[in-house]
């Protein structure tokens, strides 16, 4: 489970440099996968578990394995959009 976290933290770093340039596509994810139980993107990231952002990260990304969302792809994407709304 640790290298799974540290492996998903690896993700999300990688995403949030490149924040801008996926952004879009991340929001269209989260619009295809989330919007419908959950409408606010924003309030959704703010009441994510811990205090870092790796923290949050490895938190969403083990919540949303077992939330329907099967594809790690698109719950990496998730992950990086989420996360990087918490950083605004």
């Amino acid at each position: 489970m640790a290298h799974r976290a540290i492996e998903l933290a690896a993700v999300v770093c990688l995403g949030l440099l490149s924040f801008g340039s996926g952004a879009l596509a991340d929001a269209q994810t989260y619009k295809e996968r989330c919007v419908k139980c959950h409408a606010r993107a924003a309030t959704l990231a703010r009441s994510l578990k811990g205090t870092t952002p790796g923290e949050k990260a490895a938190w969403l990304g083990g919540f949303l394995a077992t939330h329907h969302v099967d594809d790690e792809v698109e719950r990496a994407k998730l992950v990086v959009y989420l996360i990087g709304l918490t950083a605004k």
